[in-house]
């Protein structure tokens, strides 16, 4: 009866300290393409044209989930290129087979998560990204493909600048983390 009380706690334990949240992210679109959430990170927002915040039931024509969680369309102002995730490898001369690896992308330097429905649909502002490399903690620790955003004010002066603090929040409430410049966020396995 102790042990399998002492598994049931243990059990229980485990899933409250190891589990991801559980992510209610509304579906973003920039530029026309479906795009990962995490993809709205990885943008200046002084480069955004564009910005509708569309509620659940005004999202419909963007799928079902839409439909449920809102949707988020951005438009970038002209000149800013939206560069796919296989794309910033090549410019930053990283081997093709990264992208399979776990991805992190980071604000700064602390450790909180958030994760990403698909590599496949992460799309960056290569005018945001400031370093892209391979890299270990140490040696027991797996290679991850590391994304370093520049630095931002958290504060963006754009005419958007409600609606960004407002995803942000989203953002850091699914997180549970409020310095969007000392995070970084895992994407991907």
């Amino acid at each position: 009866m102790k042990s399998a009380l002492t598994f049931i706690l243990l059990f229980i334990f485990t899933k409250i300290a190891f589990a991801q949240p559980d992510v209610k992210l509304p579906v973003f679109s920039i530029n026309g393409k479906k795009a990962d959430p995490i993809s709205f990170l990885a943008i200046d927002p002084e480069s955004i044209q564009k910005l509708n915040i569309l509620k659940p039931e005004k999202a419909k024509a963007y799928g079902k989930y839409a439909s449920k969680y809102g949707a988020v369309l951005i438009e970038l102002k002209k000149g800013v290129k939206l560069i796919s995730l296989s794309e910033l490898l090549k410019i930053y001369s990283i081997e093709a087979t990264a992208i399979d690896l776990p991805l992190v992308f980071s604000y700064g330097f602390s450790t909180d998560r958030l994760p990403v429905t698909s590599p496949k649909s992460f799309y960056v502002a290569n005018s945001a990204i400031q370093s892209v490399g391979i890299k270990a903690a140490n040696l027991k620790e797996k290679r991850c493909l590391f994304i370093v955003r520049k630095m931002m004010d958290e504060k963006p002066k754009s005419k958007f600048a409600v609606e960004i603090a407002s995803l942000y929040k989203l953002f850091y409430e699914v997180a549970d983390f409020y310095y969007p410049k000392q995070d970084v966020i895992i994407v991907g396995k």
